[in-house]
């Protein structure tokens, strides 16, 4: 064997409990401490006895032991083995590293185990089944084949070429099967491609490649290959075996094989690996993501060897380009990296090309090292060549690296090689070692112990966790007595112990402890173990206990991207973010720099959701989710982002499962007409079946079978709807705090099965904003579904994107900070909201920093910061969710009246146009309004709005049409457009059409007339309204919040002016005939309420009394407006008097007490409402504890944590509050007390 890192039948099972007490004066008890101090001493006895070389090992892999790799000389790392592909080794074993292999062949023609049906025999050639133990199943071909005119071939089958770039013209199809036949006898093989008409343009004819190959008397692997022209995308292949001896030739034949070769990356041509028919494997590298080898990689100076073998598997041994190993991120960064043409030691690239010979099948030692200036690269124990370093920093980007074995971190390029004894040292090695290393006749023993450990996955433990488990893998080498003691200590302020006893295999040991119980900061953890015959194991690194994340409160969320780098997370933080929405991440350093995970989730096979990929989709969930499980922040889970909801199942799946489930769920056949899917081209369409269309007024029963299934397919059978859901559902089995949600939302029933919905919107102005996500909102309005909003950070219409400056530079714009201000107070405050996000931050990120052709204005992160910290943060806290005030307009979009628009009135897409056109004419009056949807039609619910605009009513369903009619006769305006043909009672009919359904002489001032006639509504409506403001120079927005009889008045500045942006570009204006103003002006504005003689006004932005006055009957509060940012009104009945706070008088260290706030009126109540109370927990000399921070006040009652740690300092501590709305404080003392000695 290698190393003797083999696992025998003894290894430890371990059930490590905290069983020991934590103590804050370090007084931990003498034996363990003694016995870690021993453990320790052991284990660096142990390591004198390696050699230098040994001891300057920072990773090995040798691939003599199941599932594990080695961290410097006494940590173990797990690392993904397949079983199928360990090799004889340059000492013991290696492992045999594969590009990722598909068989296109059906399963029946790859192994023959059904038949011979695939396969026909001609020339005379005899052809039967046989038995026969192969690796490949039970049976085999028989093929007898009388002369050189007799073959046995397959029956055409098709093959797909999806693996090719556009720059490759030809593809190649490699086919490939095992033959044992007479020693000296040969067969002939080709394979051919069927005739096709070819491309007229520049045809490229087929290109067989015929191989004539000598048999061996064994069993032995023989391949042949074809080019075709790139641009047919499938062809029909026939593989063929023919004789080439003279007299009969009989062989048997099996483990078929088609597959697409010497394709970007991998431009080899030999057979991988035999696959069943049908099936994909992915490549067998080992990737080796651990911030402890990253932490220990020399990127300053080391050195990296190990042997590699190039496989002969058939006749053909084509190796193409081999990639060995890699340690990066991305081939634009400064990267470690061996191949054939590839050798890098930190710097960004050099460009190398090995000796031939390096694939001659022979094994081979290679290396390279690296000091501060230069790399250098050896082949068999001799220096090749060397190469400057330049660009060598990675400090920035360390934390994205992986170490790659068998591969590219890059591009996917494979080592198709056999890899063994594969080491990283952590300095420089000298020709003669190397050399030595090269002609060594014996491995290296890389580790002295019997016992090894691993790292735990978190090294991030939460204030607020009193149960947090460091999982430590376990491993023995060799036998060592069956029990012994395994300690722990966290510092010098937790320590444990616990008698373990040996079972069979390796394990995983759970320490549990309380990071509660532990002072914010890091600490050295130490798990050590001493056996009775000396074996030792000591393990220590550290860990780190942080704040309490507050997912309780609104949530700032980043949208697909980042997370991964400090300067990224440090720039979201500077903005205001609190979450990260990405694919993958560095959930620790997350956590580290107190930020919430959102796992970015994009998943399900195109939609299709029949039994089976519903069944994958569960499985594949369940393994992601189990590496995120253990971490607290991940809070968030973005399900399919972006899909759309048309795809309906092919004819064969419609014939299986899906009509049978469909008539199950409906009671009715799934219609084959009278309804066409939304798509990129037309909105949803419906008709009425022949004989039942509506009268003249367009009012109809919604009973039609038509309707009905779009209803169920848009609510509930749309195929992502129900993959979310199985998502969901194996995520909440792991972690039920986990919120599920998916965007864009456009129906209830999208989110039955999740937590919550989104929406974005990408306008540039605050009034479509409100539109599209008041859209959505109005999905869930009345449910108990979370609602988040998408802020795109970009000028998506490119209208304003790009421009050159008076240096011929182009410069990508980025949205101005006055802009995102506005948009954010619109998405914080302008409706409920649970939190937001901002799509394509990055382009501020690297705006500010001058890369990539992109600009924003400079500081633009640090207004943005200091108004989300300021007002934004704190007002989406305290209003979180909390529901609009009853509104006095409504804009009726339902949709048993668009579809049939679309369909049957033949208006296409124009459904969707011109009810954005209405979004916008109704957003542009300054009325606070509600969209309408189906779902939010109930008995007497239009009639609480003061006025209902209803455009495009050629159709109705009869439930809407009767409770329009009660409305209007319950007082409330029906206002209609020119394609209404009902009548309502006193309803209002505005000559209003659709753009493109209009004389081109009426399309002059197109909807002025309307927007003209909502500002009379409005006008007409002021009297009515509970709030509204008038700017002294422009417009302003408004809305009003309510939450147990407290209202809450958001005051927006839209007040805009021109600024540089609108300069830089003039020229597309006057194409536009529009100003583009992306900067605000402040301005005073006056803000109308309707309220009682009695009611006390608070602004909340100033933490004080409003100054109101009394204008014609109504209650006036002025206010100064900010250039782009808003103003909240708090209306009470009667005014906050005072803050209290109870706590136990005495805390001890070590313990948890709660604060009871209680915000009370002039009675000694509680408030009713919503509050926002900042605490400031203070120890004896005045330092911050972590506990501090917003909590929300629910009816003037809030809770907050106490949490003095152990290792915190008694005494007289202080809690001082501040009530944000009236800027009320107070002032509460605690003792606390020091945990009795021993406890």
């Amino acid at each position: 064997m290698g190393c003797q890192l083999c696992l025998s039948s003894w290894a430890i099972s371990l059930i490590l409990l905290i069983s020991g007490a934590l103590h804050a004066d370090g007084n931990a008890p003498s034996p363990l401490r003694s016995r870690i101090a021993k453990a320790k001493s052991l284990q660096s006895a142990a390591m004198r006895t390696l050699s230098s070389l040994e001891r300057d090992l920072v990773f090995f892999a040798n691939f003599e032991h199941e599932g594990l790799a080695l961290l410097g000389n006494s940590e173990a790392i797990p690392v993904k083995l397949e079983a199928d592909h360990y090799r004889p080794g340059r000492f013991g074993r290696g492992y045999y590293f594969e590009k990722a292999r598909h068989n296109l062949l059906p399963p029946a023609a790859a192994d023959v185990e059904s038949g011979v049906e695939g396969f026909k025999a001609t020339g005379g050639a005899q052809l039967r089944l046989v038995s026969a133990e192969t690796a490949f199943g039970k049976r085999a071909l028989s093929v007898s084949l009388p002369s050189t005119e007799a073959r046995v071939e397959t029956v055409p089958i098709k093959v797909n070429f999806s693996r090719h770039l556009g720059h490759e013209k030809l593809v190649t199809l490699l086919t490939s099967c095992y033959v044992k036949g007479p020693k000296e006898g040969r067969v002939k093989l080709e394979v051919k491609l069927l005739p096709v008409e070819l491309p007229t343009e520049n045809p490229v004819a087929d290109e067989p490649s015929t191989q004539e190959i000598t048999l061996t008397g064994g069993w032995q692997r023989v391949a042949c290959s074809v080019k075709a022209d790139a641009r047919l995308k499938e062809r029909e292949a026939v593989f063929s075996v023919q004789s080439a001896s003279a007299g009969t030739l009989a062989t048997l034949t099996d483990g078929f094989q088609f597959e697409q070769a010497a394709y970007y990356p991998h431009h080899h041509l030999m057979p991988t690996t035999w696959t069943p028919g049908g099936e994909s494997v992915p490549a067998t590298y080992i990737d080796v993501n651990d911030a402890a080898l990253r932490e220990a990689f020399p990127v300053n100076e080391g050195t990296v060897s190990f042997w590699t073998s190039s496989p002969r598997h058939s006749n053909l041994t084509n190796q193409g380009g081999i990639y060995w190993l890699s340690f990066g991120v991305w081939w634009r960064d400064p990267q470690w990296a061996m191949g054939t043409y590839i050798f890098q030691t930190g710097e960004k690239f050099c460009y190398s090309r090995l000796p031939a010979d390096i694939t001659d099948g022979n094994w081979h030692h290679l290396a390279m090292s690296w000091d501060a200036s230069k790399g250098y690269e050896y082949k068999d124990g001799k220096l090749l060549q060397t190469f400057d370093r330049t660009e060598t920093d990675v400090s920035k980007r360390l934390e994205l690296y992986r170490l790659r074995l068998g591969g590219s971190v890059n591009d996917g390029q494979a080592a198709n090689s056999v890899m063994d004894e594969v080491a990283v040292f952590k300095r420089r090695l000298s020709d003669d070692e190397i050399g030595q290393l090269a002609t060594a006749t014996e491995p290296l023993r890389p580790t002295p112990n019997k016992l090894l450990l691993t790292r735990a996955p978190r090294r991030v433990f939460y204030r607020d966790e009193v149960k947090a488990s460091v999982d430590t893998g376990v491993f023995a080498l060799d036998r060592v007595p069956p029990s012994f003691s395994i300690d722990l200590s966290v510092g010098d302020a937790a320590f444990a112990t616990k008698l373990v006893k040996l079972q069979g295999g390796a394990t995983t040991a759970t320490l549990d402890f309380a990071p509660q119980q532990l002072q914010c900061g890091s600490y050295l953890l130490r798990v050590a173990a001493i056996a009775a015959d000396g074996s030792s194991a000591c393990l220590e690194y550290t860990i780190d206990v942080v704040p309490a994340l507050r997912p309780d409160n609104y949530t700032i969320s980043s949208w697909g991207s980042g997370g991964e780098t400090a300067e990224w997370r440090e720039f979201c933080k500077g903005v205001g973010i609190n979450t990260i929405d990405t694919y993958s991440a560095n959930f620790d350093d997350l956590g580290r720099s107190g930020l919430l995970y959102s796992w970015h989730y994009n998943f399900g096979r195109g939609g299709v959701w029949n039994p089976q990929t519903r069944q994958a989709v569960r499985e594949e969930t369940r393994e992601h989710a189990k590496r995120r499980a253990s971490f607290p922040n991940w809070r968030f889970t973005l399900l399919n982002s972006e899909t759309p909801p048309w795809i309906m199942p092919d004819e064969k799946d419609r014939a299986t499962w899906f009509d049978a489930w469909a008539q199950k769920e409906l009671g009715f056949p799934v219609p084959e007409k009278s309804w066409k899917f939304g798509t990129t081209h037309n909105p949803i369409q419906c008709w009425f079946p022949e004989g039942s269309n509506p009268g003249k007024d367009g009012v109809y029963e919604p009973t039609q079978e038509e309707f009905r299934f779009l209803k169920w397919w848009y609510n509930r059978g749309c195929g992502w709807w129900r993959i979310n859901a199985e998502a969901a559902a194996e995520i909440k089995k792991l972690r039920p705090d986990v919120l599920n949600y998916t965007e864009p939302l456009w129906y209830p029933g999208q989110v039955a099965d999740l937590n919550a919905g989104s929406n974005w919107s990408y306008n540039t102005r605050p009034e479509p904003i409100l539109g599209e996500l008041e859209s959505s909102y109005a999905c869930l309005r009345g449910s108990d579904k979370e609602f988040y909003a998408t802020l795109g950070m970009d000028y998506v219409s490119g209208d304003w994107l790009t421009v050159t400056d008076a240096e011929g530079k182009k410069k990508h714009l980025k949205p101005t900070p006055d802009d995102i201000i506005q948009q954010t107070w619109v998405a914080v405050a302008g409706l409920p909201t649970h939190g937001l996000a901002y799509w394509f931050l990055e382009g501020w990120f690297h705006g500010l920093r001058g890369e990539q052709d992109y600009y924003c204005p400079p500081e633009s992160d640090a207004k943005l910061g200091q108004e989300m910290r300021r007002n934004l943060y704190p007002i989406g806290t305290m209003l979180k969710g909390a529901p609009n005030a009853q509104r006095p307009l409504a804009l009726l979009l339902p949709e048993s009246t668009l579809w049939y628009d679309a369909g049957e009135g033949g208006w296409g897409w124009g459904t969707t146009h011109y009810s954005n056109y209405w979004r916008g004419w109704v957003g542009k009056s300054g009325v606070p309004y509600d969209v309408v949807l189906d779902n939010n039609v109930a008995p007497g619910s239009l009639s609480r709005y003061k006025a209902v605009v209803f455009p495009m009513a050629e159709y109705v369903s009869a439930e809407i049409h009767r409770e329009l009619v009660s409305a209007a006769k319950a007082g409330t305006r029906i206002i209609v457009d020119a394609y209404c043909r009902q009548d309502y009672p006193g309803m209002e009919r505005w000559d209003q059409e659709y753009f493109y359904k209009m004389s081109a002489a009426k399309r002059t001032d197109y909807g002025k007339l309307t927007e003209q006639r909502l500002a009379e509504l409005r006008a007409a409506l002021l009297p009515e309204l509970d709030a509204y403001a008038v700017g002294e120079e422009g417009p302003v927005l408004i809305n009003v919040r309510e939450a147990d009889g407290v209202r809450y008045v958001a005051v927006i500045n839209n007040h805009r002016q021109a600024g540089p942006y609108t300069e830089w570009t003039r020229a597309r204006q006057s194409e536009k005939k529009e100003v583009f103003q992306p900067y605000g002006k402040a301005q005073s504005a006056k803000v109308y309420l309707k309220a009682p003689a009695e009611t006390v006004i608070y602004e909340f932005t100033q933490s004080a009394r409003a100054t109101a006055m009394k204008e014609d009957g109504r209650t006036v509060v002025k206010l100064d407006l900010p250039a782009s940012g808003g103003r909240l009104l708090c209306l009470y009945p009667t005014a906050i008097a005072s803050v209290k706070a109870t706590v136990s008088p005495s805390v001890r260290l070590g313990s948890s007490a709660d604060v009871a706030v209680s915000v009370l009126d002039v009675n000694g109540a509680p408030v009713g409402g919503r509050q926002l109370v900042e605490a400031k927990i203070l120890g004896p000399a005045g330092s911050v504890h972590d506990e501090s921070g917003l909590y929300r006040a629910m009816n003037g009652r809030a809770m907050i944590p106490f949490r003095p740690a152990i290792n915190d300092v008694p005494g007289v501590w202080k809690i001082e509050l501040r009530e944000r709305t009236s800027g009320l404080q107070s002032v509460v003392a605690v003792t606390v007390t020091s945990a009795p000695r021993g406890a």
